[in-house]
C-alpha cells in the first residue's frame, strides 16, 4: 500500500501476416491525402468526428482518433475497417470498448490477428512474439514506472545518492507496513497533514481513500 502526503503534491491479413498489416499503414496514409477533410478538428460536435488525425511532424503517418460517448466518427473503407482489431482480455474496461467501437474497431480474440492491446504484461515469451504492427499499452519492466510504490523506490534511492533537490517530481510516499513509524511522524506534526491512501497495484482510481 502507498500513502502519498497531500502537502508534497504541491512542490488487414492478405498474403503473409506482416505484409498484410503492414499494408494498413500505407492504406491511411492514402485515406488522409484523399479526404483532407476528414482529418479537421473544428467540426461541429453533431457532425461525423474524424478518423484520423494527421501528426504535427512531417513524415509521420497519421494516428486513429478515440472519442467519448455520444461522438458520431467517419468510417473509414471496408479495406481498413476490415483490420480494425484489437485483442480481447478480461481487463478491457468497457469504457474502452466503447471508445474502440466508435472508432470502427472491432475486439477479437486474442488467438486471431490484432493491431492493439490494452491490458495487464504480457509475459516474456510474449514480447518476442510481437509484430511491427501491433501495440501494447506495457513494455517490458514498465511496471517500475507505472506502479506508484516502484517508482517511489527508484526516486528515493537517487535522492540518497544525488540528493532529493533535483528530484521533486512525485509527492513523499510512505509505502505500508515498512514506513508506519515515518507516517505516523509525518502527521503527528500537524493536524492540517493529510494523505492520500491507494493499494498497491490499483488502477482507475478504484479503492483511493483520502
Amino acid at each position: 500500500m502507498q500513502i502519498w502526503g497531500v502537502r508534497s503534491c504541491y512542490r488487414l491479413f492478405s498474403g503473409s501476416k506482416e505484409s498484410g498489416m503492414c499494408t494498413f499503414s500505407c492504406l491511411v496514409s492514402s485515406c488522409l491525402c484523399t479526404a483532407s477533410n476528414c482529418v479537421t478538428s473544428n467540426t461541429s460536435s453533431s457532425s461525423p468526428q474524424p478518423f484520423l488525425r494527421s501528426s504535427l511532424f512531417s513524415n509521420v503517418p497519421p494516428t486513429v482518433q478515440f472519442y467519448i460517448k455520444g461522438c458520431k466518427v467517419t468510417k473509414p473503407s471496408k479495406n481498413i475497417c476490415a483490420r480494425l482489431t484489437w485483442c480481447h482480455n478480461s481487463l478491457l474496461p468497457i469504457v474502452m470498448r466503447q471508445c474502440l467501437s466508435r472508432s470502427h474497431f472491432t475486439v477479437v480474440d486474442e488467438s486471431a490477428m490484432w493491431i492493439g492491446y490494452w491490458g495487464r504484461h504480457l509475459k516474456s515469451n510474449q514480447y518476442r512474439t510481437i509484430q511491427p504492427f501491433q501495440k501494447v499499452n506495457h513494455f517490458p519492466g514498465a511496471f517500475h514506472m507505472g506502479r506508484k510504490d516502484r517508482l517511489w523506490q527508484h526516486i528515493h534511492e537517487m535522492m540518497m545518492i544525488w540528493g532529493a533537490d533535483e528530484y521533486h517530481i512525485m509527492p513523499t510516499t510512505y509505502i505500508l507496513p515498512r514506513d508506519a513509524r515515518k507516517l505516523k511522524n509525518y502527521l503527528h506534526c500537524s493536524p492540517q497533514r493529510n494523505v492520500i491512501i491507494k493499494p498497491v497495484s490499483s488502477l482507475q482510481l478504484t479503492h483511493y481513500f483520502c
